[in-house]
């Protein structure tokens, strides 16, 4: 590797540990690195699993997501986990991992027992977010709140950078970039809390348009040429349902999951 700063560069030097932050091979180079750990967990067995098909531990870059059916299965995933912490010289940080239970038994959490790794312990938590998503007992109005906390500062970045652009032109780019409400087709569209989403998007688009705070609700979809949010909510819903239904992956097609996928959809239809 070499250091560049101002059209210089350093002499070349060896890194035999990590990747580079913003590398273009680092994500590759750290998924073939975290492989073996996968494997590992896939072939212990006693993680999650629909059908025959394991599912108890996701990846997606740095961050590792272990699903277990119980707090031995759990602890047992751990002891994997450390075992490749010490052979591939991995440091996994407990204080920055987190572990939650769903269940919906009462006095289950102090039944439960503690876990740990690399001796020290996970704490646990009754929400979290995971990859801009929250989970937990209060995830559909977190996930509302975090949806117009990121709108309302996208939405001020675009009428700072781009305040002398036309009115059509910031809405095309606030649709754009201001409204893409990642996981919103498995948010609970029946929630109290749609409703303040609903009222965040129009003040944003009455501030896009230059318009009063006064114009009616009902003018500003017309005026920005467009469905209700609401609307466009329940149209990803559909699609995201519609993919799923029509998707090639063997999870979904696989008649011996099919109870499963009765249950997912009972759960979010």
């Amino acid at each position: 590797m070499h250091v560049s700063w101002n059209r210089s560069s350093s002499r070349p030097f060896r890194c035999s540990n990590g990747v580079k932050q913003g590398g273009v091979l680092s994500p590759l180079l750290f998924c073939v690195y975290v492989a073996e750990l996968l494997c590992r967990l896939q072939s212990h067995g006693v993680g999650c699993h629909i059908g025959d098909t394991f599912v108890g531990a996701f990846g997606y870059a740095d961050d590792l997501t272990l699903l277990a059916p119980s707090i031995i299965a759990a602890k047992s995933m751990l002891s994997v986990c450390e075992a490749f912490s010490q052979e591939y010289d991995v440091l996994f940080n407990a204080s920055k991992s987190a572990h939650m239970l769903f269940h919906n038994a009462p006095n289950v959490h102090q039944a439960a027992g503690t876990l740990h790794l690399n001796g020290a312990m996970i704490p646990e938590v009754e929400d979290a977010s995971l990859l801009g998503t929250c989970f937990g007992p209060k995830q559909a109005s977190n996930n509302f709140t975090k949806a117009i906390s990121d709108m309302f500062y996208r939405t001020n970045l675009l009428l700072t950078r781009f305040r002398y652009c036309s009115s059509s032109t910031l809405s095309f780019l606030f649709r754009t970039y201001c409204t893409s409400f990642y996981g919103s087709p498995l948010w609970p569209l029946d929630d109290a809390s749609l409703q303040r989403l609903n009222v965040a998007w129009r003040r944003s688009l009455r501030r896009v348009w230059r318009l009063s705070p006064r114009t009616h609700s009902s003018l500003i979809p017309l005026i920005n040429n467009c469905a209700p949010l609401n609307i466009q909510l329940f149209i990803r819903f559909a699609t995201f349902i519609k993919s799923c239904m029509c998707s090639t992956n063997t999870v979904l097609i696989n008649p011996h999951h099919l109870n499963s996928r009765k249950q997912f959809f009972h759960i979010w239809l």
